[in-house]
């Protein structure tokens, strides 16, 4: 199996290699320190699975040589970082996650629109009582109403109503 290594640095005896698709995974970065210590010339391994990361200090001269042993272990190195994973995907990875856990919290009956909306009509209220009426409470109220009409008008949202029984029934 082979696995893909960014060689994030590189000096005379020693390597740091980044391996984000095994962050956090503590089995793999151990197994693999336990290969690379059997390795000539390897003279320390410094694994650190939080941050997908290991330092290799060697005594190999010829980087090739290190490589192509590190390749034995199924290691394909590619020379640079890793690309960086856009920050608003992060971010909206985040959001994604609060949004799992607020609805299991809450049996689906909120999400973060309608935190948004209570949050906002709030502090929009409190303006409004401080004596702010026109400037930040008109503002937050504003956006607390562009929530509300965001919110998708389906009957999984709005929960099923039946139609009132009519005389004939």
């Amino acid at each position: 199996m082979s696995s893909t290594a960014w060689v994030v640095h590189r000096i005379a005896g020693r390597l740091r290699l980044r391996l984000p698709d095994h962050k956090g995974d503590a089995l793999f970065f151990a197994t693999l320190a336990e290969s690379a210590r059997a390795l000539p010339g390897v003279t320390g391994i410094r694994p650190n699975p939080l941050a997908a990361s290991v330092v290799i200090e060697h005594e190999v001269v010829e980087a090739a040589h290190l490589d192509s042993m590190l390749g034995a272990l199924g290691l394909e190195l590619v020379e640079g970082g890793p690309p960086a994973e856009p920050p608003l995907r992060a971010l909206a990875g985040g959001f994604a996650e609060v949004e799992r856990e607020l609805r299991g919290i809450t049996g689906n009956a909120a999400d973060l629109r309608t935190l948004g909306f209570l949050a906002l009509a709030t502090a929009g209220l409190v303006q409004a009582v401080r004596g702010h009426p026109f400037s930040a409470a008109s503002s937050l109220l504003w956006h607390a109403a562009e929530l509300l009409r965001e919110v998708p008008r389906t009957p999984e949202i709005l929960g099923r109503v039946e139609p009132p029984a009519g005389p004939d029934d």
